[in-house]
């Protein structure tokens, strides 16, 4: 992990734009506490939107779902139908 660190694309970047003039420690905190803001307000979102059923994980993804992942989706359908009765 140390021997990546140094080429770690966002603080290279970061690096750059500071010795350019163009980013600031004040920027960067204001850049953070927005950040933390909307991962907070997400967290909070998804907390509250009630009990989410595993299948969504097949009904979000796709426009229209392939047929492997249709029977896929058939299948553990049916595992939790038996595994709730």
């Amino acid at each position: 992990v140390a021997k990546w660190k140094d080429k770690d694309p966002i603080t290279r970047f970061a690096t750059y734009l500071t010795s350019k003039g163009l980013l600031d420690d004040k920027t960067v905190a204001e850049f953070d506490a927005d950040i933390e803001e909307q991962v907070k307000r997400g967290v909070e979102d998804y907390e509250n939107i009630g009990k989410v059923s595993p299948l969504d994980a097949f009904d979000h993804v796709y426009a229209e779902l392939p047929a492997e992942l249709s029977e896929q989706r058939a299948e553990f359908e049916a595992a939790l139908a038996n595994e709730a009765s």
